[in-house]
């Protein structure tokens, strides 16, 4: 009878306490956002946890050793956040790190960083209720105590699609799925109370987007035919109807809009487009501000000011703009590349017909929820900036977009599917 060997069962129990303090750092630093002064505190953790997950790269990938060193200088930076900047390099490094950290890693790995922030949200609401229940009845607007009103917004919307993706990757498991129908419950709930049209627009969105392109080719090519057609016809017959309506009887259409969409709604969208055309000017104004940008800070403080924009906002509220405005056209350029580069993964990823098999089924729900997860953040983001100064949320949002680039073997698959295509 063979003995087991007494080092496998140590390196065991090593991994399983390293995981656990990994989970348990990545939980904390969300719930501590729905705590008064407690943002330091999920920095704090946030750092735990992408120091570990970087750390146990470290033998398979040794280049993790660069962007734990990285990571290890800039502490006090994430921690502390030192400086009144809005948005600073430290942002990017915290979603450079994350996505490098989230590339590449198996299904079940996702299916467990996702039931924890989804599960982490319900943690936070939870501690909230009564409030947050409360705020989501009489449509107040909520944000959590270390929060924004749309950073608040964002978490939530992480936490719905992070609850289907846990969901959808368990199988049809009981011990999976039903866990997480209140997480996503908890999770609509508090983007209710934040009033986010964002959230509560590109969630839903998000998913329909998601199925579409995971199941176009089920369509016929009539359908397909009949699909783009009226992605045509729809908006001409609206312009129709607008231009027949505010001929025959004038500003009685926008006196309807005006009260449907509501009249605050209309003047902080007409100054947000105030602020987007100050930022996308910035690198016209000489010294080389075309190829450098105007630099971290000095976007909000000395040209878009309150009384440029009419309205006091450190950010673009526009990742593209932020990026074209403060660093210039070189880095944009670079980043234009790069989300093509992820645009056509997801093209790739939902472009098979799955085949028979749990493996397969994984792969195809990953695809899909992590389609959701990418539509969702980038959407976001092009009108709104919620990671920035929230280490979590940034991390979070580096390490879901690495959740595009399946592992190895669905990467292989795809490769396949793709030069059966292109033969």
């Amino acid at each position: 009878m063979k003995r087991a060997d007494p080092t496998t069962g140590n390196r065991l129990s090593r991994q399983f306490f390293v995981s656990l303090i990994s989970d348990a750092s990545l939980v904390l630093a969300v719930v501590m956002l729905f705590i008064e002064d407690g943002k330091r505190y999920s920095a704090g953790a946030t750092t735990i946890w992408l120091a570990i997950e970087t750390l146990r790269l470290t033998s398979a990938l040794p280049w993790s050793w660069g962007a734990l060193a990285i990571l290890a200088l800039n502490v006090r930076g994430i921690v502390l956040e030192d400086g009144p900047t809005p948005v600073s390099h430290m942002d990017y490094v915290l979603i450079i790190i994350a996505f490098l950290v989230g590339f590449g890693r198996s299904a079940q790995r996702w299916r467990r960083t996702a039931a924890l922030v989804s599960g982490a949200c319900l943690l936070g609401v939870l501690l909230n209720a009564e409030v947050i229940i409360d705020f989501a009845w009489w449509a107040i607007e909520y944000q959590a105590h270390s929060l924004t009103k749309n950073q608040t917004a964002l978490l939530a919307g992480v936490g719905a699609l992070c609850g289907v993706m846990a969901a959808l990757l368990g199988r049809r498991q009981v011990r999976w799925w039903l866990p997480m129908l209140p997480c996503i419950a908890a999770s609509m709930i508090l983007a209710r109370a934040t009033t986010s049209r964002a959230a509560l627009g590109l969630v839903p969105l998000a998913l329909l987007l998601a199925a579409l392109l995971i199941n176009r080719h089920r369509l016929s090519p009539a359908a397909r035919r009949g699909l783009g057609l009226a992605a045509v016809l729809v908006p001409l017959s609206l312009l129709a109807i607008v231009l027949v309506v505010e001929i025959s009887a004038p500003g009685s259409l926008l006196g309807w809009f005006n009260n449907l969409y509501g009249a605050e709604n209309i003047a902080n969208d007409i100054g947000r487009f105030r602020v987007w055309g100050c930022y996308l000017g910035l690198p016209f104004m000489g010294e080389n501000r075309f190829i450098y940008g105007v630099g971290f800070q000095n976007s909000w403080q000395l040209f878009c000011t309150p009384e440029v924009t009419g309205r006091f906002l450190t950010h673009s509220h526009n990742l593209l703009l932020q990026i074209w405005a403060e660093n210039g056209v070189v880095p944009l350029a670079l980043v234009v590349f790069f989300l093509v580069l992820m645009i056509r993964r997801v093209l790739r990823n939902t472009a098979h017909s799955p085949q028979p098999g749990r493996g397969q089924e994984m792969g195809r729900a990953l695809a899909f929820s992590s389609t959701a997860l990418f539509l969702y953040l980038l959407g976001f983001h092009m009108v709104e900036l919620g990671m920035m100064k929230v280490p979590i949320l940034t991390a979070l949002f580096g390490y879901f977009l690495a959740a595009i680039y399946p592992p190895s073997s669905l990467q292989k698959r795809s490769l396949q599917v793709d030069h059966h295509h292109a033969g």
